[in-house]
């Protein structure tokens, strides 16, 4: 048989299967059509053979009559399919206004949450705090997800579609305290590996690159928060630490420059009197503790030199 009593037989799981099983049904009767033309030439083929006085064998003679028998077995399975769908309607509809409530209830207890964090102003718990935001900020991405959910649900039903604006608004409104603690968190972190890990560890690029968008970063956050002194205060700590550590920048990538050889690093313990080598040792913390800041223009022509 062309038409699968599987397709129609199966329960749907969700309002999407069920919607994907209407549609299914709504295509039948075009198929039925099209096989019922193909079943009666088989019936009038069995009909020319009884003219003959054919006798068939058992299985011919069910198989005439199972074909025969085939759309009205579709039209009884068709029946109760719109039957139970019309049941798992139902109860999916009541899923969802349930779900919805709990939704709304999460939302409501994210909105506190988020308010909360105006009071967040220890900079010493930044690590801590930033763990929080990336645990609410994928809370407020499956809620954004789940409000599409439920919209697409509601069109299925034909239902008025609910309007979730409060999810991005809240997720707007995160958008700076995710800014300040997930910046200030990753600043503390790569301060203290640029400063005290082995100097080859070191990314220039990537150094130079996150002090630019942390500088900036920061920079909008002490606009954000003029009215928050908290928060203004975090800001503005971390921006004067980035203000502190820019001049720093180009002895960094003068010492990482990979044009650096032995032979420069020679030259260099040679014209400034220390002895300064490229070991797994030495970190950038010990460079400054050398004085190396102070031939940091110097350092930096030192590749180009042949």
């Amino acid at each position: 048989a062309v038409v699968s009593t599987q397709s129609t037989g199966d329960r749907p799981n969700a309002i999407e299967d069920a919607a994907e099983m209407r549609e299914y049904i709504k295509s039948l009767p075009d198929t039925i059509t099209q096989n019922q033309q193909k079943i009666d030439k088989v019936m009038s083929d069995y009909e020319l053979l009884e003219d003959f006085y054919y006798n068939l064998s058992t299985d011919d003679f069910n198989a005439k009559w199972t074909c025969f028998a085939w759309p009205a077995k579709i039209d009884d399975l068709i029946e109760r399919t719109n039957e139970n769908l019309s049941q798992d309607e139902e109860r999916f509809s009541k899923i969802l206004a349930s779900d919805q409530a709990n939704f709304e209830d999460k939302m409501d207890s994210l909105q506190m949450t988020v308010a909360g964090f105006s009071g967040h102003s220890d900079i010493n718990k930044a690590l801590e705090i930033s763990l929080d935001v990336k645990r609410i900020s994928n809370q407020l991405k499956e809620c954004q997800t789940l409000a599409q959910l439920y919209n697409q649900r509601e069109r299925l039903f034909g239902t008025p579609v609910t309007q979730y604006d409060k999810v991005n608004k809240l997720i707007r409104e995160f958008e700076p305290y995710k800014n300040l603690w997930t910046t200030t968190a990753d600043w503390q972190k790569w301060h203290e590996s640029w400063m005290n890990e082995p100097l080859n560890k070191i990314d220039p690029e990537f150094l130079e690159q996150n002090i630019s968008t942390s500088y900036k970063t920061m920079h909008k956050c002490i606009k954000v928060f003029k009215d928050n002194p908290g928060c203004l205060c975090v800001a503005q700590e971390i921006r004067h630490q980035l203000e502190e550590f820019k001049p720093k920048v180009p002895l960094i990538q003068g010492l990482r420059n990979p044009g650096m050889r032995n032979r420069h690093w020679e030259s260099l313990s040679e014209d400034i009197g220390i002895v300064v080598k490229p070991k797994s040792s030495l970190t950038f913390s010990k460079c400054l503790d050398m004085g190396l800041m102070d031939h940091v223009d110097q350092i930096a022509k030192i590749p180009e030199v042949a």
